[in-house]
């Protein structure tokens, strides 16, 4: 399966990644090691909902091996010919990363 192929081949912590459930801009690993903590620079902050794109930018991060992982699939399927039930598949696999992103 590629996810695992990926995993294997990751040196980065491992995953899936989420939220902290406690903290929406901490990402941590499935065993609960902190991969990342959001924040964003600016020196104009009165724009800005800094609460809410910090937390955005996290889901994004959260995602990036659901995504990684879709994009080595897809690649595969290219090189190998897509069928329609690598279609079915890159799509779910697709809506699911997608909405981690941006739910």
């Amino acid at each position: 399966m590629i996810e695992e192929k990926i995993k294997s081949l990751f040196k980065g912590t491992k995953w899936p990644w989420a939220l902290d459930p406690k903290i929406s801009t901490v990402i941590r690993s499935c065993d609960g090691r902190g991969v990342a903590n959001v924040s964003v620079y600016t020196s104009n902050t009165a724009t800005l909902d800094i609460d809410a794109e910090n937390e955005a930018n996290a889901k994004l991060i959260a995602a990036a091996p659901e995504l990684l992982a879709l994009s080595e699939k897809l690649r595969e399927c290219i090189a190998n010919g897509i069928t329609t039930t690598d279609i079915k598949f890159l799509d779910l696999q697709a809506s699911r990363a997608i909405t981690k992103a941006l739910s």
